[in-house]
């Protein structure tokens, strides 16, 4: 059984919690034993309880809009992160056997939050204490990743607002900067001279009328710098962009990208 421990400075104790059914003499026993150990303290970078109650959330959203439990979508979601990790079953609680540390519960929660852009899932977090909603977009360990996510999948990195020309709704990508400062016109544009993100025809307009400036205090997001990779990546994606780097593409010009 796991136990944890508590120190009592007012009574000169260290009290250890140790869940069980055993005898008072058992109990008895084993406090004898363990006044012949010394202490040693073994810290341990474990997943911490804001990240555990996060997850849990997350969990329960997640099974609301697929349709499973919230016990049964944590079972799939860690079994996929395990697969994808290369790790063994893990516990979401730092008080149980092979708990995530800190950073492998980061990893989670990104993992969780872009299989959720995959699959065309918006998620948002409750502040119940404000009555306000937040975005997941707020939230996200890896902002840049996010964004990523979003440009590969059109997704709009404000509001989640996913592409669907059937139903009259439209991601566009946006330059994050002006055009005019880092090239020409379109048709010089490579891909790489500015920053990019991918917004709905509503949120893409809100920028353009507030400034870069207002827009980032606003929503806490800003456009990335692609490389050479990401552009071709996202050539099919955007197919009306990126012209200068598509001329250059055939003329062999990139020599490291991985083709699909």
């Amino acid at each position: 059984n796991m136990s944890y421990a508590e120190i009592d400075r007012e009574n000169m104790e260290i009290r250890i919690i140790y869940p069980t059914n055993s005898s008072v003499k058992k109990l008895v026993e084993y406090e004898e034993e363990l006044n012949n150990y010394p202490i040693k303290i073994i810290p341990q970078n474990t997943i911490t309880d804001e990240q555990m109650r996060l997850l849990y959330v997350l969990f329960k959203q997640y099974g609301e809009e697929l349709g499973y439990t919230m016990i049964e979508m944590k079972e799939l979601l860690k079994e996929m992160f395990c697969f994808n990790q290369e790790i063994g079953e893990f516990s979401l609680s730092p008080y149980k056997k092979n708990p995530l540390t800190k950073e492998q519960a980061t990893e989670f929660l990104q993992f969780i939050i872009e299989q959720a852009i995959e699959n065309n899932i918006n998620l948002y977090i409750k502040d119940t204490k404000q009555g306000t909603v937040k975005h997941i977009s707020r939230i996200v360990p890896d902002i840049q990743r996010y964004t990523i996510k979003c440009l590969k999948t059109k997704i709009c990195a404000v509001c989640g607002s996913v592409h669907s020309p059937d139903n009259n709704k439209f991601i566009e990508l946006d330059h994050y900067d002006n055009v005019s400062s880092t090239v020409t016109t379109y048709d010089l544009d490579d891909g790489l001279q500015g920053r990019f993100i991918s917004l709905c025809h509503k949120h893409h307009l809100e920028k353009h009328n507030i400034g870069r400036e207002s827009f980032e205090n606003k929503y806490y997001l800003e456009g990335i710098y692609l490389n050479e990779q990401l552009v071709y990546d996202l050539l099919d994606v955007y197919p009306s962009h990126f012209k200068l780097f598509r001329k250059r593409l055939k003329d062999g010009y990139y020599k490291n990208i991985v083709r699909s």
